[in-house]
């Protein structure tokens, strides 16, 4: 199982698609979960389709608030028992790992007393519940101090109310590396708040039966909120090299130029069209890798120095900072699309 789950604060932003594309293209899940939707069901099926998600569940926002959704392809088999505005409770066979399991996606109501509700139906669960389980989520609340950086100290009795909860309900946690804080007001100064909000809870059966399980909470983009991507297993990409005409070159003004001045070499005046298309290919990766250096690098390079950012102290000039991170992961983003959209075309005509 490789699975996203991500509190977007709503699907309706550039950012927020660009980012959720971005990592499908790039971990390449089998399940994805989002809280806080704030679409309709034939705008985020939409979606769905884009990301090529075969499968889905959809539980529509009230208003313009909440929502929530799961995409799943056919490597998962998934049974939706009941879903509400803050769990999603389903039976999930991942085929990969020929494992059963049960998963429930959270979504914790900003208010106290209704989170209290939400730790009662978890207890209520468990106490039925006779499947390795893994719980992942947005659960609006911490479970030690350190887990917050801000104004105000955390509220002692609330955190007591949720550790009881995990404990009652026998789930251990599954430490998230990257972002150590998956939630921040994006303010500056003494106004900046930021905590762990979003976490991976998992049944000691669970841990046994996948104990390379790992989970990651990567930089926030798009929404105040870290994605979390949890990998049951290590999954090897195997790529194969060949030529691709990328489409972004063609914005370049200098692409033609190169084409051009290969063309007309010597060598490939002397050659038949097979060595003039080898020739002008290999001047077009050339400029490539001087004029683009490599797009996944490149981001992989930005989020981690935006996730450095989340984990220190923030100064003044840290906003420009990440303005500036986001607009350049923004273009490069756009550049991967146009990469991604041209490789699905090949390949459907294939």
């Amino acid at each position: 199982m490789r699975a996203i789950c991500w509190n977007c604060q709503g699907l309706g932003t550039p950012l927020t698609v660009q980012n959720l594309r971005a990592m499908v293209a790039q971990e390449r899940p089998n399940l994805i979960l989002l809280m806080e939707t704030k679409n309709k069901k034939s705008v985020v099926d939409r979606i769905k389709r884009t990301l090529n998600f075969q499968n889905s569940h959809v539980e529509e926002p009230k208003g313009i608030a909440g929502g929530m959704a799961v995409f799943w392809n056919t490597e998962m088999e998934v049974e939706v028992e009941f879903s509400s505005q803050e769990m999603i409770n389903m039976i999930c066979s991942d085929y990969e790992s020929n494992i059963k399991m049960r998963l429930s996606c959270i979504h914790a109501p900003n208010i106290y007393g209704e989170r209290q509700q939400l730790w009662e139906k978890l207890r209520q669960l468990a106490s039925s519940n006779t499947l390795p389980w893994v719980c992942m989520g947005d659960f609006n609340e911490i479970l030690y101090y350190w887990e917050k950086r801000g104004r105000r100290m955390a509220d002692k009795s609330r955190m007591q109310a949720f550790q009881n909860c995990i404990n009652d309900c026998s789930l251990m946690e599954i430490d998230c590396k990257g972002c150590a804080f998956t939630w921040s007001n994006n303010r500056e100064g003494d106004h900046l708040v930021q905590e762990k909000l979003d976490r991976v809870f998992c049944s000691m059966d669970w841990r046994v039966m996948l104990p390379e399980a790992e989970a990651f909470a990567l930089p926030a983009v798009g929404s105040d909120h870290s994605p979390l991507l949890v990998v049951s297993s290590t999954r090897p990409v195997k790529k194969q090299k060949e030529f691709n005409f990328e489409a972004f070159w063609a914005e370049d003004s200098e692409c033609k130029e190169i084409v051009k001045h290969a063309w007309q070499s010597q060598s490939c005046t002397q050659g038949g069209l097979g060595d003039k298309l080898r020739i002008t290919s290999k001047a077009l990766i050339t400029w490539s890798k001087k004029k683009f250096p490599n797009n996944n690098v490149r981001i992989i390079a930005l989020k981690k120095e935006l996730q450095s950012i989340t984990n220190s102290h923030r100064s003044c000039q840290d906003k420009s900072r990440i303005k500036r991170i986001k607009e350049e992961m923004e273009t490069l983003w756009r550049r991967e699309e146009m990469f991604w959209g041209l490789k699905t075309w090949i390949n459907w005509l294939r």
